[in-house]
């Protein structure tokens, strides 16, 4: 008697245990996808959603109007994928629209054709270097890879880590552009580069004036999260916007606007 009464316990614990999770199971299928679900997990940060050209004009007025840093709007739009429109408005870049885009210098006619030429040998090395990187090293660009622009940091995506694939893409287009066949390119990356460093040179040296010390670790972290000093990422080479500026800088006139 006894010992049987005994041997029933265990029996009787494993349903109730059974039990017990199964209505933890549904509890949690019913849940997961309710707005507390993200409570106590670290990657949860509730926030408000705004586009890429909102979160441009937030970069702009902090860093124009909020903070005593002295510099210009042109300054942050060299180093960054923000653009502001002849409308004063702020813009990610691939939403500026091209009414709003402000023109400095035009190509003239008699160049064209050399300005079409030059657009086609950069676009074809660019193709070779896509061609150059392997399965692996095509994965880690994946992962960093944005398919929408975020605000700032372009077609990166937010939080990834960048230094081990910067590291190997930096490489893999150095040796490419030692090639003496892949001139245009090795111009443009190198124009490309200039062009955001001696605007991020600008920024950082206003950033670190006596009365703004307080901002040094904003400042100083921009040169490595925007990958300042590195070989832009090929999705950005290919960016009409950038490419067509390096042309104008190339083959272009100033726009005379005394008459309008």
């Amino acid at each position: 008697m006894n010992w049987q009464s005994h041997g029933r316990h265990p029996v009787v614990a494993v349903a109730i245990a059974g039990g017990l999770l199964a209505i933890v199971g549904i509890l949690w299928l019913v849940a997961r996808n309710a707005p507390s679900s993200g409570i106590g997990d670290i990657n949860y940060v509730p926030r408000t959603q705004i586009s890429s050209s909102q979160g441009c004009a937030n970069f702009a007025r902090y860093w124009l109007d909020e903070t005593s840093v002295d510099i210009d709007g042109a300054i942050l739009e060299g180093f960054t994928n923000c653009r502001q429109g002849t409308d004063g408005k702020w813009y990610v870049l691939s939403a500026l629209p091209p009414e709003l885009t402000p023109i400095g210098s035009t190509i003239p006619t008699e160049r064209e054709a050399a300005a079409n030429e030059m657009k086609a040998r950069i676009l074809a090395d660019i193709a070779i270097l896509q061609q150059s990187f392997t399965d692996p090293m095509m994965d880690e660009l994946g992962r960093v890879y944005s398919s929408a622009a975020n605000p700032v940091i372009g077609y990166v995506r937010e939080g990834a880590s960048l230094s081990s694939v910067r590291t190997r893409y930096a490489r893999t287009i150095n040796g490419l552009m030692l090639d003496p066949r892949r001139e245009a390119l090795a111009g443009y990356v190198s124009w490309l580069m200039q062009q955001r460093i001696d605007a991020y040179g600008i920024f950082r040296r206003a950033c670190l004036s006596d009365d703004t010390l307080y901002l040094k670790q904003p400042c100083t972290g921009m040169e490595d999260n925007l990958s300042i000093r590195y070989a832009p990422w090929y999705w950005e080479l290919v960016s009409d916007t950038w490419l067509d500026t390096y042309l104008l800088h190339l083959y272009g006139e100033p726009v005379d606007t005394s008459e309008s």
